[in-house]
């Protein structure tokens, strides 16, 4: 092998990896403004659909929002409205905040049970908070999955850049506080077993 078939070859091997470099560099304004647009995106088994997860979640359960939003006079109006000017600032914060609500609702409401001890809060989280949230009746069946799908889409929220976030996280935001108000109802005397003393 003389010069030229040894420069020949390494031009041959580094063609297509040099022209898709140069496409992608050309083309990476439009690409850029194209991702937020994006609804899927994989690597290796990892998948997120956070747009597609939130439109299901909202129409699994409207029926929570509209009997919520009658309650106005307990939501945190002041509350909403800070996650949802967050929300413009980072979608992804706003996720997590108004999941963080949301769990300390739930474990608040759980700490004036009887049989519950402040230090095993602490501990409580994910499955364990949904299991102990239904055995109690403090939710329903169909409040225990809005609230394990929230906690799933927070999950991939993390995960997430801030880039791959769509328009959906106000409906987030609008569920999670939903559920947050149906955990203060349930501080009704009928639900909440006296502390004993």
């Amino acid at each position: 092998m003389d010069w030229l078939e040894f420069f020949s070859s390494i031009i041959n091997s580094l063609a297509w990896p040099l022209a898709i470099t140069g496409v992608i560099f050309l083309l990476r304004e439009p690409l850029i403004r194209l991702l937020p647009s994006v609804d899927n995106m994989q690597y290796g088994d990892f998948s997120i659909q956070f747009r597609q997860k939130v439109q299901e979640l909202a129409e699994d359960s409207k029926e929570l929002l509209s009997e919520n939003k009658e309650s106005e006079d307990i939501s945190p109006v002041n509350l909403e409205e800070y996650l949802l000017n967050l929300a413009v600032l980072s979608p992804r914060s706003a996720v997590i905040e108004s999941w963080l609500n949301l769990e300390a609702w739930a474990k608040n409401r759980l700490s004036h049970e009887e049989d519950i001890k402040d230090n095993s809060l602490k501990k409580l989280g994910g499955y364990a908070l949904e299991m102990e949230l239904l055995t109690r009746n403090i939710l329903n069946k169909n409040e225990i999955n809005a609230f394990q799908r929230l906690r799933e889409l927070r999950n991939q929220a993390v995960h997430m850049a801030e880039k791959e976030f769509t328009d959906n996280v106000e409906s987030y935001i609008q569920l999670s506080l939903a559920l947050a108000v149906s955990i203060r109802k349930s501080f009704h005397p009928a639900h909440v077993s006296q502390k004993k003393a």
